[in-house]
């Protein structure tokens, strides 16, 4: 075991706090921490004969449930059959009342047959993985102390194919989330696509850009009474906020906001501390720190792009300054999440290896209400 003297450094760190002028001064700090090594060195022998290696005192396992951090789209799940069918039915349209303008002679047919306008969509698609991963037994003895270290050991390799599974689905939720704006700017009605930089600067005769907007308290403003507008207005039947044209409604229980994080905590930290009634400019959601990437340092324009091929080659969305989705909860769904584990031993090598499989199913309804905010 390295040992280091610190009596200089000491003595340096006391001048500089109890000194006369309380000068600061270049401090050594080599060997003062240790930052590991991947193996045992040389130094890692004792102090007395320097033969014998260091006995390890303590096992520590870094072993953290990472938990989802992707929005929630999970739906239930089901044992038997691979369809999934969807029925909706149009609005039925309204007749003249007969009761209240009755003609003396007049027949009055009741025995007309209504037929209910109803149509089924049939989502047949999944997608699976499965992460490997083996183990030893006998072959790791030697490397623990104990049983309990040992198991300390199996159960910081499960913990880490959990959160590599993890990973992995929240990464596959946030591609759905990224296919459904894709769609939108591709092939959505232009009610669905709000430029909120665009309408501000149209209201204000600001001339405001996606570089300095967050720093406007106006624009702030004027973003979270749009996006609750737009709340408001998908309580109510439309046919205009969807890609197929259908009538639709959403009601506030199956709306779902999701906000880039770069958006909600400016409000949250430059706007509602400083405004009389802020209760008023709360915006319930769910956040994301990116939608596909951070790039290398989480710049906004990197966090708040997508940069997809969707059905076709030929069909890519590549689209920047995305702040906010809000969603009916049909429209958008996680279904059939299936976990489970098969096993093999292979008696040669004396190991065991796990393999790990996800089957699940990523549905869009481009019947169902959608709207992307942006800044551009």
């Amino acid at each position: 075991m390295l040992i280091t003297q610190t009596k200089d450094i000491l003595k340096t760190i006391a001048t500089e706090m109890l000194g006369e002028d309380n000068t600061i001064v270049t401090e050594d700090l080599a060997n003062l921490q240790d930052i590991g090594n991947e193996l045992i060195t040389q130094a890692n022998v004792d102090t007395y004969v320097k033969k014998l290696v260091d006995k390890i005192g303590k096992v520590v396992f870094k072993n953290r449930l990472l938990n989802s951090t992707a929005p929630s789209l999970l739906v239930d799940s089901w044992e038997y059959g691979a369809i999934l069918q969807k029925v909706r039915m149009k609005l039925i349209p309204a007749e003249e009342n007969s009761a209240v303008n009755l003609v003396d002679g007049q027949s009055y047919d009741q025995n007309v047959f209504h037929q209910p306008t109803v149509t089924a969509t049939f989502y047949s698609k999944e997608i699976t993985f499965e992460v490997p991963i083996s183990y030893t037994t006998e072959q790791l003895k030697s490397s623990f102390n104990s049983e309990s270290e040992l198991n300390g050991f199996y159960n910081l390799l499960e913990t880490t194919v959990q959160n590599s599974l993890t990973v992995k689905t929240d990464a596959l939720i946030m591609r759905t989330i990224n296919y459904r704006i894709g769609k939108t700017f591709t092939s959505g009605l232009e009610s669905q696509k709000v430029n909120l930089l665009a309408g501000y600067n149209a209201v204000s005769g600001k001339s405001l850009t996606v570089s300095n907007c967050f720093q406007d308290e106006g624009f702030l403003k004027y973003a979270i009474a749009e996006i609750k507008n737009y709340q408001d207005r998908l309580k109510l039947p439309s046919s205009i906020f969807n890609d197929k044209k259908e009538e639709a409604f959403t009601p506030v229980q199956n709306q779902k906001l999701v906000l880039l994080s770069d958006f909600k905590n400016t409000v949250d930290t430059h706007l509602i501390p400083v405004v009389q009634n802020s209760e008023n400019l709360t915006l319930t959601s769910e956040t994301v720190p990116y939608w596909q990437g951070s790039g290398s340092n989480f710049n906004f324009e990197d966090t708040s792009k997508i940069d997809v091929t969707l059905d076709t080659p030929k069909e890519t969305a590549k689209v920047g300054g995305v702040i906010g989705i809000l969603f009916d909860d049909e429209a958008l769904k996680v279904g059939n999440l299936t976990q489970y584990v098969t096993t093999n031993y292979n008696a040669k090598g004396d190991f065991y290896t796990n393999y790990y499989k996800e089957l699940s199913g990523f549905f869009v309804d481009l019947a169902e209400n959608f709207i992307v905010f942006y800044v551009g």
